[in-house]
């Protein structure tokens, strides 16, 4: 079986494509693809994330370029050798037993079929447990954000309905922190490198006043320097994912802080960003 997989081909776009390009379609690709979203697909959502991983790195895709141009040249030549083979060999000497030959075409086949349905089974049945999983991260998430929406109703001013739509988590900070016995190191590493800058960038953003995001100097390099310090760490498994939704999410808010985009659009931001670190943690620390 064919194992190969046309990078270009999962992120819809051409060899040729500029990075922008390529960043624009990976970024349509996962929300298309995403297992939270209807007609989402855990598979193919991880084959966009391993197709961007390649196609945004200039090393790593000159590499796979060349492999792709190989592998297109071979597969090419083999096409025209069964073809040369069918059309001046003439058809294949009749064997004397045919029930023989039919039972082990059928054996085969049997086989193979068994094998794609265990397969299957497999497959299904890990599907089934990532999305219980997630749906536990995301109901605690949701709980934690009806907690710290709640409006101060005996406020002289209120804010307009547009900023409670989706507030920033306040993160609490725990005196004492326990690991999981089985965290990864890497994982533990990322946590602490990360947490203090990323409690810095929280504070900031809740200390702008009526979400005005014009004036917001310190909350920009505070983003920066997160996104620089997540970018150099590198997780296993399918929190790497989350890692990458991380940086694509701190890259999305400084865009938008430096483009004077709604309230909403930063609100938006901060969400996903939020919801990729704690996926982390989940895996990390004890809750």
């Amino acid at each position: 079986m064919d194992s190969f997989v046309n990078y270009y081909d999962i992120l819809g776009v051409k060899s040729s494509a500029t990075m922008e390009e390529i960043k624009k379609a990976y970024r349509k690709r996962s929300k298309e693809t995403h297992p939270d979203r209807k007609g989402g697909s855990s598979a193919l959502f991880i084959l966009v994330q391993e197709a961007y991983e390649v196609l945004s790195d200039e090393h790593k895709r000159v590499e796979y370029d060349l492999y792709l141009e190989e592998y297109i040249k071979t597969h090419s030549l083999m096409k025209t050798a069964a073809y040369s083979d069918r059309k001046f060999t003439g058809p294949l000497p009749k064997m004397k037993n045919k029930s023989l030959r039919r039972n082990i075409i059928a054996t085969l086949c049997s086989i193979v079929l068994l094998i794609v349905i265990a397969f299957g089974v497999l497959k299904y049945q890990s599907d089934i447990q990532e999305i219980k999983e997630l749906k536990k991260q995301i109901s605690t998430i949701q709980k934690e954000n009806e907690s710290v929406a709640e409006i101060d109703t005996s406020s002289d001013e209120q804010a307009p309905d547009i900023y409670s739509v989706k507030q920033p988590i306040k993160e609490s900070a725990s005196e004492t922190v326990y690991y999981k016995a089985n965290a990864d190191p890497s994982f533990i590493a990322f946590y602490e490198d990360i947490k203090p800058v990323y409690d810095t960038l929280i504070e900031e953003f809740n200390k702008v006043e009526n979400r005005d995001f014009k004036e917001t100097q310190v909350l920009l390099n505070t983003a920066e320097e997160l996104r620089v310090l997540v970018s150099n760490h590198i997780l296993n498994g399918q929190y790497e994912y989350a890692r990458f939704g991380m940086v694509e999410g701190l890259e999305k808010l400084i865009s938008d802080i430096s483009v004077n985009s709604p309230p909403y659009e930063l609100l938006n931001d901060m969400g996903d960003i939020q919801l990729n670190y704690r996926d982390i943690l989940s895996v990390t620390l004890e809750q």
